[in-house]
């Protein structure tokens, strides 16, 4: 049986492939990290199975959506929650995540980060009310949460943890106007950032052009 191969493809930039680079690297999983440059994207689109990224090829296929691919690592490499229920709330977690970041990155992001498309008139509006569903997708997650732990749902470190990590952190370095106060937040966001293996990451990580 040939031994398990991945491939990553997404774009130089950390947002939505940045979770499950961060399992690998946590499982110590080699992988091939296909980083897509803005000028080459659309060469890549028609080989991707639904036109959008990321896409992680493994010895099974192509498998495309981040909450799968980030479904699929967690399952290989054990980052999924014990119990059924704890599963299905962390794919609801990062399908809440997912949802959130998209709002962001199409209404802030995109003119103020990437530079690809005319900052809007209302920016200041969008940030207030960004920043208030950013509060509400907290307060929904912490609802979710064991209170007690140190992460989500336990003091093991789960898929759910490393995506609210991932997403939250680069938006909490280029739009920390936005930032939180949520208490549970910060407990969880941190235990996250202080673990060693994720501390050792982070200082050997590829930094894109864009800084994120």
């Amino acid at each position: 049986m040939a031994a398990p191969q991945y491939k990553l493809t997404y774009f130089d930039v950390r947002g939505r492939g940045e979770a499950a680079r961060l399992m690998f690297a946590l499982a110590k999983q080699d992988f091939e990290d296909q980083r897509i440059q803005g000028g080459d994207w659309a060469t890549v689109k028609s080989t991707t199975p639904q036109g959008f990224l990321p896409v992680l090829e493994t010895n099974e296929g192509k498998i495309s959506q981040t909450t799968a691919i980030n479904t699929y690592i967690a399952e290989k490499f054990g980052f999924m929650p014990d119990t059924a229920y704890e599963k299905a709330q962390a794919i609801s977690v990062m399908l809440t995540l997912n949802d959130l970041t998209g709002r962001i990155s199409s209404q802030l992001y995109m003119p103020l980060v990437y530079k690809v498309m005319p900052v809007p008139e209302d920016v200041e509006e969008k940030k207030k009310t960004l920043a208030e569903e950013i509060n509400t997708c907290l307060a929904f997650i912490e609802n979710l949460s064991n209170s007690g732990s140190k992460f989500i749902f336990s003091d093991k470190i789960s898929v759910a943890d490393i995506f609210l990590f991932t997403i939250m952190e680069t938006q909490r370095q280029v739009l920390p106007e936005l930032n939180s106060d949520n208490e549970w937040f910060l407990k969880v966001f941190n235990n996250v950032k202080t673990d060693p293996r994720v501390q050792e990451y982070i200082k050997h990580r590829k930094t894109s052009p864009l800084g994120v």
